[in-house]
């Protein structure tokens, strides 16, 4: 319980709920928080159940297979996780290595990740390494088939990615992780039907 406060506290310091600018309504609403670090979020609501949305978002191993970004996806037996993100010519593509926690508080799931360092996931040369990354998922029920769903992360690319370019990094960030996410939840619920 201590833990799960703790998670809370820190996600709330680093996310505040004011001075958000929105910087895109349609399709998805995204917005950010300028500060040290750029913090982000995107929302959209989903007729699905939290229940049908969870079991997609935490399907880390396979993210590969469904967010068009992601190029490595993987979680170990100690629930480290490496992500790898493709990223637009001439840019160096991004990877950070996170421990997501699940926190359960009524009909709100939570499904955040905090920056680690492993052993099990070294450097790559290949990719710029973002240590800071840190976000996650919150999903509210509105109804049985319908859920808000909001992914916050901090925003900062590192490296050679140029501050004019921020901007659209993000609206492109949060509209296809929201998508593509709606996607393979209504594909995973038309085959189950």
């Amino acid at each position: 319980m201590v833990r799960n406060l703790y998670i809370l506290i820190i996600f709330g310091l680093l996310f505040p709920s004011n001075n958000w600018e929105v910087i895109s309504e349609k399709p998805i609403l995204i917005k950010v928080f300028r500060g040290d670090y750029p913090n982000c979020q995107a929302e959209i609501i989903i007729d699905e159940s939290i229940d049908d949305i969870l079991t997609v978002i935490e399907d880390v191993n396979n993210y590969k297979l469904f967010f068009d970004s992601i190029v490595i996806s993987i979680k170990n037996d100690e629930e480290q996780v490496r992500l790898g993100i493709d990223m637009p010519f001439p840019f160096t593509d991004r990877d950070y290595t996170v421990k997501f926690n699940r926190l359960v508080n009524g009909d709100e799931i939570s499904y955040l990740y905090n920056p680690i360092v492993s052993d099990n996931f070294p450097l790559d040369d290949n990719y710029i390494r973002l240590i800071e990354a840190r976000g996650g998922w919150v999903l509210s029920k509105i109804n049985d088939k319908k859920t808000l769903v909001v992914y916050k992360w901090n925003g900062d690319m590192r490296g050679d990615f140029p501050k004019w370019g921020y901007s659209q990094a993000w609206k492109k960030q949060g509209n296809e992780i929201m998508l593509n996410l709606e996607k393979e939840v209504n594909r995973r619920s038309k085959s189950n039907d």
